[in-house]
């Protein structure tokens, strides 16, 4: 044993055990499993969506007039805090969108047939965990982030040919998150402000 807490056995020849999935990473906090097949590696960008392409159960799931999510993601201090994309729902462009991002300056903003509906800013983001709660609907949309009181838009129109939900960025390579997000919850329809101040606390 030594000053930082690792053990070594040399052996006797009948005594054992297995590790499976070890793994050491420099850094200030732990990431999922990383495959090195042997040989050092880094982590690359995890990239994951939902499309909504023909054929896809897509709209069964995504409501086109109203919804809500509550999303609740990691802020790497060292990650993409000017504009890192938490999650967007999009056509594919930049010309339809809803969007949660990891910033200071907004924390959600919406494009309708490529002109903007403006965006959210209820403060800055914390170093470390987070939680946002924003709705749409066609004039009655509304944003908390970590509990704040619910920053309502009566003037927002709606995007549309929304098809893709992206998970850390926008239109599957742009504004990386630099953090990662826990949770997504949906609900198919706009909740009241009360409730998204307290769903994202």
């Amino acid at each position: 044993s030594n000053s930082e807490s690792t053990t070594n056995f040399a052996g006797d020849g009948s005594s054992g055990m297995y590790f499976w999935g070890a793994q050491m990473e420099v850094g200030g906090y732990v990431t999922s499993h990383i495959p090195t097949d042997g040989i050092t590696r880094t982590r690359g960008i995890d990239l994951a969506y939902l499309d909504g392409t023909a054929g896809t159960e897509f709209d069964d799931i995504y409501r086109t007039d109203e919804g809500t999510f509550i999303i609740d993601w990691f802020n790497n201090p060292q990650g993409n805090h000017n504009d890192g994309y938490v999650f967007a729902v999009d056509d594919g462009t930049g010309n339809n969108r809803i969007a949660a991002v990891n910033s200071n300056s907004y924390q959600v903003t919406v494009t309708a047939g490529g002109s903007s509906q403006g965006t959210r800013d209820l403060g800055s983001i914390n170093s470390g965990d987070n939680k946002i709660a924003f709705t749409y609907k066609l004039n009655d949309q509304a944003t908390s982030l970590n509990g704040s009181d619910a920053s309502v838009d009566t003037s927002c129109t709606l995007p549309t040919g929304l098809k893709y939900w992206w998970i850390g960025l926008r239109q599957g390579q742009y504004d990386m998150l630099g953090g990662y997000v826990r949770r997504i919850i949906y609900y198919p329809k706009r909740l009241p402000n009360n409730q998204l101040k307290n769903l994202s606390s």
